[in-house]
């Protein structure tokens, strides 16, 4: 990844963050909208945030088109797997990144039995 470290800052998630499941949600978006974040072009991958105690999110997965596109597809509530802190900004980044791609490997693997 190549990014300016203070700007990626502002969207790792912390324990000690007023919100920091809408941060996680903003790093993976913005993640996406940079080519960094990538899938299966006909699935669109949601995140619903949970800012109070347990701190996580609900991942879901549902088709971009088609009769069943107002379906998703959940594992339901993850809780937050902070990074430790001592780590640079584009390795907290990738932590959380990976965190999400994992979780929704697991959904996917869940649905079709491999990926």
């Amino acid at each position: 990844m190549t990014e300016n470290e203070e700007d990626v800052s502002v969207w790792i998630p912390t324990s000690y963050s007023d919100a920091p499941a809408s941060d996680l949600v903003a790093l993976v978006d913005n993640a996406r909208d940079e080519g960094v974040l990538t899938g299966d072009p006909r699935l669109e991958l949601l995140i619903d945030p949970y800012n109070t105690k347990p701190l996580g999110f609900t991942l879901m997965l549902r088709h971009r088109t088609g009769s069943q596109e107002n379906v998703a597809l959940s594992t339901g509530f993850t809780e937050i797997c902070y990074a430790d802190s001592g780590l640079s900004t584009s390795d907290a980044a990738r932590h959380y990144l990976d965190h999400i791609a994992e979780v929704a490997n697991g959904l996917l693997y869940q649905i079709v039995g491999h990926l």
